[in-house]
């Protein structure tokens, strides 16, 4: 449920944060134990609605088939999730192990921010485009219905992407100050990787989907598989050429960009899937926008503050012309003749 999943992720990071900041480390455990009961107490609050009473006495007849098939997408989750558990055990033995346990910690800050862009974004896929890919989840369907759904959801992911990775690159060092304190400062190196890791990684997700709709189990497992023995191997090939913390957020968007590339492959020979060129636009345009930001804002922090604003304004007037279908080209010369026209009236009132 949609409403469910959503005001989960609301709560968690402000609890999260006021748990740190006043229980420190018991704080952090009292978390885990919460963070799985919220979804079950709002679930309590919407039960009536979501199985009113007729349904609830209805009795049905499955077939051992239909419980086999909703179970094998859920086990296969289960394994994805232990896996990936277990890689990031070993990537915090290997911290402590290699840096001490002080930048395991900034690390861990890290990661926490981390996982929780990546949660808030993958609720999106799972009930947004998950349920629209289970609707032409036979062979038999028509391919292009895929391709149109995985389209529009890369569409709207541009949307919500560009300008969290703008606002969080932008105003980095507030946000590690607002949810840790002043001694996480030099966490803001490791977030660049991270982030752009978790975006091909979500991305790697929205390539995957129409997998789980189609029960192709075993090609997600392998693939997942690729991704976690990567987060194991790579921090200990990449610390043989430099001794530094980066190589570990290096190490998980390297392992994501491979994931992504594998997903991509299997989704383009499966069903043939291409880009629309408006995609495509907004890919080139949005990738212009973030790097230019990170450039800036890594130059003078103050700039970067500052350059942000007018960036998402941009963004935001160009996109809706390429969600209208407009051209670029089209959106060009539109902005510059509308410029034009506010000087000509300026110098005019004058």
């Amino acid at each position: 449920m949609v409403k469910v999943t959503v005001i989960t992720h609301l709560i968690s990071l402000p609890l999260l944060y006021i748990l740190i900041k006043y229980y420190e480390i018991i704080g952090i455990g009292v978390y885990f134990a919460l963070v799985s009961l919220i979804p079950v107490i709002i679930m309590l609050f919407y039960f009536n609605s979501v199985f009113p009473k007729n349904i609830r006495t209805q009795k049905s007849n499955i077939n051992r088939y239909e419980i086999y098939r909703v179970f094998k997408p859920g086990i296969t989750s289960l394994l994805a999730f232990l896996l990936n558990q277990l890689a990031i055990l070993y990537i915090r033995k290997f911290i402590i192990d290699n840096f001490g346990t002080e930048q395991n910690g900034i690390y861990q800050s890290v990661l926490g921010l981390s996982f929780n862009l990546f949660a808030l974004l993958y609720s999106f896929l799972s009930n947004y485009t998950l349920p629209q890919l289970s609707i032409h989840k036979s062979e038999s369907s028509d391919n292009q219905n895929l391709i149109t759904i995985l389209n529009d959801t890369l569409k709207y992911l541009l949307l919500i992407i560009v300008p969290l990775l703008v606002i969080t690159f932008s105003f980095r060092k507030f946000l590690i100050v607002i949810l840790y304190s002043n001694s996480f400062g030099s966490a803001e190196k490791l977030l660049i990787y991270q982030l752009f890791g978790d975006v091909f990684r979500i991305f790697a997700s929205l390539f995957s989907l129409w997998l789980f709709a189609r029960f192709k189990i075993y090609t997600l497992i392998i693939i997942d598989l690729i991704f976690n023995l990567l987060l194991f191997l790579l921090p200990n090939l990449l610390i043989t050429v430099k001794y530094d913390i980066n190589i570990v957020p290096i190490s998980y968007l390297t392992a994501a960009l491979v994931q992504l590339i594998l997903y991509y492959i299997v989704t383009k020979k499966s069903i043939n899937f291409k880009f629309k060129p408006v995609n495509l636009k907004m890919i080139m345009f949005s990738f212009s926008i973030v790097l230019s930001t990170i450039i800036i804002s890594q130059f003078n922090t103050n700039i970067g503050m500052v350059f942000s604003i007018p960036v998402l304004l941009l963004f935001a007037y160009l996109v809706i012309r390429f969600v209208e279908m407009k051209s670029f080209k089209e959106t060009y010369v539109l902005s510059i003749k509308m410029i034009k026209d506010k000087i000509l009236s300026f110098y005019k009132s004058d």
